[in-house]
């Protein structure tokens, strides 16, 4: 049975944690026609926020001050 440490479980869940985030503002800017004005507002800004860490990563330039990825990107590029 393989063990991971502690910060090891914490990194892997921040790693899906941010997948999910990344595709739920995906998906919410793909059908933001189904949206009030006020929350397709809200919705842009996440999705240019999202779509520049995005860039950033893939890119090799840092966002916390070490190259993070989500899970999708990982299994991607590994």
């Amino acid at each position: 049975m393989v063990r991971f440490s502690a910060k090891s479980r914490h990194s892997t869940f921040c790693v899906l944690c941010q997948t999910v985030i990344d595709i739920l503002v995906r998906h919410a800017f793909d059908n933001i026609d189904r949206f009030t004005t006020q929350q397709r507002r809200a919705i842009e800004k996440l999705w240019a926020s999202i779509h520049e860490q995005q860039t950033r990563r893939r890119n090799g330039k840092f966002v916390t001050g070490k190259l993070d990825m989500n899970g999708f990107e990982c299994v991607v590029r590994c």
